[in-house]
């Protein structure tokens, strides 16, 4: 048997949060809203605030650092952190952002982001606690958000 029987549980099994009450450490979460909602914009932001440590809204964070996959309007996106890095005066965060074209569904470049991840980790000396991929559309590479074979693809690489 996998795992443990009900009696091996431990009786105060915790929550552990990268946002407190509102994203789990470990867990895949997804923005979803209409196009122009600001998903990418909040992204982002919470990216920003958990490389840097400091609480998103109020919210204590977990730090540690970050990967980026901006695959659409990276040039936005790296305006917005260099505008962070004025508001708070930071020089540097165990932030990355990568670009470029990533089709998600295929193996090895599961295996091309899984060395980022590793490259980021030994560069920064920190673990990494959180992977934004924006937007999961360039992500299918031409996919099907509604195909649930799409769309498991897409999970099992976040998975991995």
């Amino acid at each position: 048997m996998h795992g443990g029987s009900l009696a091996e549980l431990e009786i105060n099994s915790t929550k552990e949060w990268l946002v407190h009450h509102l994203l789990g450490d470990g867990d895949a979460s997804v923005l979803f809203g209409k196009p122009g909602d600001g998903k990418s914009v909040l992204a982002e932001d919470l990216a920003l605030h958990i490389a840097a440590g400091r609480p998103w809204h109020g919210r204590r964070v977990k730090q540690g650092a970050v990967v980026f996959v901006a695959l659409e309007r990276r040039k936005l996106v790296e305006r917005r952190a260099i505008a962070f890095r004025k508001k708070y005066d930071v020089t540097d965060l165990p932030i990355a952002f990568v670009g470029g074209v990533y089709d998600f569904r295929n193996l090895r470049i599961v295996a091309a982001i899984i060395s980022i991840v590793k490259e980021v980790e030994a560069a920064t000396g920190q673990q990494a606690v959180l992977i934004v991929i924006d937007t999961i559309s360039r992500a299918l590479c031409g996919g099907d958000e509604n195909s649930p074979r799409d769309m498991g693809a897409i999970v099992a690489a976040t998975s991995r």
